[in-house]
């Protein structure tokens, strides 16, 4: 309802006035929890971006970011359990279409094509676990899903958000 003061030559509408100041409070809220987000990881590196997939038995490991960006560099960190010999980690032929490994850490003693995945052999000469970094860059936006197989173990799934 607009109100016309007599002294000024301004009209008023206080409800629409309450509307948008309730609105502007709900935006700032908004805002706020956004920056929130993104400071703890939403949009990448940060606690509530990484997670830990573990086999059924524990001894194999995967951690990751769910969030990234395109062309950023990025990490899987696979935890092989304690061996002695050759060590074999299967990573899935579909996720591998959608990044680009730009380094492996340790090296491989090989890696062999296979149908499901990629196969990397380490060699494994401790009693204590061993861990294996997967540098990669996503090479498209959007979901990416994926598996890793340890030699006896179950696949370790995860899913990665991939923003522009």
């Amino acid at each position: 309802m607009k109100q016309r003061h007599a002294d000024l030559q301004l009209d008023e509408d206080l409800r629409l006035q309450h509307r948008e100041w309730r609105v502007q409070k709900v935006s700032w809220f908004l805002l706020y929890g956004l920056l929130i987000a993104i400071a703890f990881g939403l949009l990448g590196h940060g606690p509530l971006s990484t997670s830990h997939v573990r086999g059924l038995d524990g001894s194999a490991s995967l951690q990751f970011e769910r969030f990234m960006t395109v062309k950023s560099a990025n990490q899987l960190t696979l935890t092989l359990p304690p061996a002695n010999g050759q060590v074999r980690a299967v990573l899935d032929a579909k996720y591998l279409q959608d990044v680009e490994i730009r380094d492996i850490t340790p090296e491989p003693e090989k890696s062999v094509l296979e149908s499901e995945g990629t196969a990397y052999f380490f060699s494994a000469d401790s009693q204590k676990p061993m861990q294996v970094q997967f540098s990669f860059e996503p090479r498209k936006m959007g979901m990416l899903e994926g598996w890793i197989a340890v030699a006896g173990e179950s696949r370790l799934n995860f899913r990665q958000f991939v923003y522009p």
